[in-house]
């Protein structure tokens, strides 16, 4: 390619970044929509420890007819409706099982606040550790342009080369040359190993060559 690619810095809002994360991440959504369930099932279970009273009713038709035919007619003409109404109250005795389902909704009703902040904290570590990454090799590709261009500044202007068979002793500009890039390298070293220290300050530098 005839271009260069060149690095261009992209600006960061963290306290944006961390407002759309807690937002948009997928598993957070989750969570919050499992504590919501929890909530419900929380609600059933202590609604089970309560005496239950049900509405039963039925409705119909009856035929006396001796014949089956005289019984169809009776069917057909809806001769002989009937219908009843009546209520069940059932009390739970002890009610062990309600009980115990309730406690464990409860228990892990109150577990998912808990593991939903621990899902949060994490989130924003990892967003504050992305941006510190990006920043981090923004500035490495920078260093190592600048140590580029300090080398090649650093290039006194190379003499016409000689035949191959009349090789020269290598001039005080070719020494310095070399020991130009051998300082550009040394630069270009220790600012990446500046950075990645910065990146991650709990990890040891790297030993830098002298």
């Amino acid at each position: 390619p005839g271009e260069t690619l060149v690095a261009v810095p992209e600006k960061f809002d963290l306290q944006e970044s961390w407002r759309r994360g807690l937002e948009m991440r997928p598993d957070l959504i989750q969570q919050k929509l499992a504590l919501e369930k929890q909530g419900y099932i929380v609600k059933y279970q202590k609604n089970q420890l309560y005496p239950q009273l049900d509405v039963v009713g039925s409705y119909g038709y009856s035929a006396a007819a001796p014949s089956w035919s005289g019984a169809m007619d009776q069917f057909t003409d809806r001769d002989n409706p009937f219908w009843k109404v009546g209520g069940q109250l059932t009390i739970p005795l002890g009610n062990r099982t309600a009980r115990s389902n309730y406690k464990s909704a409860k228990a892990t009703q109150e577990q998912i606040p808990i593991q939903l902040k621990q899902l949060q904290q994490r989130i924003l570590i990892t967003i504050e550790d992305a941006i510190a990454s990006a920043k981090t090799s923004y500035q490495r590709v920078k260093a190592t342009d600048e140590a580029k261009v300090f080398a090649q500044a650093a290039l006194p202007p190379q003499p016409t080369q000689r035949p191959f068979d009349d090789p020269a002793p290598r001039s005080d500009h070719e020494s310095l040359h070399v020991g130009c890039l051998g300082i550009a390298d040394e630069i270009g070293h220790r600012q990446h190993a500046a950075l990645s220290a910065s990146a991650h300050p709990h990890e040891p530098w790297p030993a830098a060559a002298v």
